[in-house]
């Protein structure tokens, strides 16, 4: 009876640890540093990145998988501003072992999601192993999307910009569900927008929707995004029934446009 209830008690652990080892972290995302796949962590305010396979360069130098590069935090002085980061950062020598510096950066689009952090890192002598002088570090890491269903095919065809818009977030959202951490949502949404605006091949205000310079927020709530705010640069105004004044800012062109496609990037009031 004791062997049984014990054995039974080993199973039902055994389950449970293989459970926490398959199940993801809430807010893990991966990324791509230099070459090398990255996990970051978030728990709460606080930040994390390991290495999940260090490229070889890096791997010669003595880091393995779990190696911390990044531990610090972020914060951001309002609900549409992008997160900042400060904490430390290390570099790496096989005869010399680790060594810290501080960093800060920024979380930005760039159209896809990347985080980029700055600072001094220490110039160590290989010989004595001692500190030498300073050097600027700059280290990015870029998202790499989940590998998702749907993705290489989702368009949104429609000619009406409103329309367009409620496609783009409908079929963004709908690819990305399950992301649970807010802001791993946002960058997965914010991503594959790009995505579909880019298998679409519309321009205009399609591609300041997207990915252009002035390119709206992104609000999730309820695990559900929508563009919102912002604004664009982009302008339109018909010349004649086959050709528009196409405007970027101050940089314009004249562009042949059937009515039809004209549709898909002048607004009613300027076309």
């Amino acid at each position: 009876m004791y062997r049984s209830a014990k054995s039974l008690w080993i199973l039902v652990s055994s389950a449970i640890i293989l459970a926490a080892m398959t199940i993801p972290a809430r807010a893990e995302s991966i990324w791509n540093h230099n070459g090398s796949t990255m996990m970051l962590s978030v728990d709460a305010k606080l930040v994390v990145f390991t290495y999940l396979q260090p490229r070889s360069v890096i791997a010669a130098q003595g880091v393995e998988p779990g190696t911390v590069l990044f531990s610090g935090q972020r914060s951001r002085s309002g609900e549409n501003d992008d997160w900042g980061y400060t904490g430390t950062a290390y570099i790496f020598s096989a005869r010399c072992g680790k060594h810290a510096f501080a960093v800060k950066g920024t979380d930005m689009w760039d159209p896809f999601p990347k985080i980029t952090l700055e600072g001094k890192a220490p110039r160590i002598d290989q010989q004595t192993c001692r500190q030498i002088g300073e050097r600027e570090e700059t280290l990015v890491f870029e998202y790499q999307l989940p590998n998702l269903p749907g993705v290489s095919e989702a368009t949104c065809n429609t000619t009406e910009f409103d329309a367009y818009r409620a496609c783009l977030e409908r079929s963004a959202n709908a690819i990305c569900r399950g992301r649970v951490e807010r802001l791993d949502l946002e960058r997965c949404f914010r991503h594959v927008a790009v995505l579909i605006y880019r298998n679409t091949g519309i321009g205009g205000y399609a591609k300041d929707l997207a990915e252009g310079s002035m390119f709206p927020f992104t609000d999730c709530k309820s695990g559900y995004c929508k563009f919102a705010g912002g604004g664009s640069m982009y302008t339109c105004t018909r010349t004649s029934n086959e050709s528009i004044k196409e405007c970027d800012g101050d940089s314009c062109a004249d562009v042949s446009c059937p009515i039809r496609r004209c549709k898909v990037i002048c607004s009613a009031t300027n076309e």
